[in-house]
């Protein structure tokens, strides 16, 4: 009624990596999707299955229990590769005959393989997926350029003394 309004939206990479990154309070900063559907293909069967895309941080702030292969680093992100991790639920859903490290992963008509297996996370907010890919195989880079999107930030502090300076 008085002409203003407030709109809430998620987190654009964009925001995250210029405001947020930076923050000398914080000394980690992760930029990371909500998990979303995504179709996988194998041969002529599809499975629909959770999906985070992630960048390197993410795997040094939250604390995964690695089982196979290994976790996506800063290369494969700046290098773009078509990398995946897969919790163990999924490596024995998808790869029942052997390990899944190694294998090839069609994500929405993206080829991806298989580096790393980690213990099936919690159903927290932040860390459950089934499939996790770095941010960098989105499709197009467009990503990038945005201030509001499907993005969250997962801010990591050296001590409880710096959460004032973070907020």
């Amino acid at each position: 009624t008085d002409g203003h309004s407030r709109r809430t939206n998620a987190l654009g990479y964009k925001l995250i990596d210029k405001y947020l990154k930076p923050m000398k309070s914080a000394s980690l900063v992760s930029a990371a999707t909500s998990a979303s559907p995504v179709s996988v293909y194998q041969g002529d069967h599809v499975t629909e299955l959770d999906l985070r895309r992630v960048d390197a941080n993410y795997w040094k702030i939250l604390d995964f229990k690695l089982l196979a292969g290994r976790l996506p680093t800063l290369e494969d992100e700046q290098q773009g590769r078509l990398v995946a991790v897969v919790n163990e639920s999924v490596a024995q859903q998808l790869f029942p005959a052997g390990a899944a490290v190694g294998k090839p992963l069609d994500l929405g008509g993206q080829a991806f393989r298989v580096i790393g297996v980690v213990e099936d996370a919690p159903a927290h907010l932040y860390a459950y997926s089934e499939i996790w890919a770095p941010v960098t195989s989105f499709p197009t880079s467009a990503y990038k350029d945005s201030m509001s999107g499907p993005f969250v930030a997962l801010m990591l502090a050296d001590s409880a003394a710096d959460l004032p300076r973070m907020q």
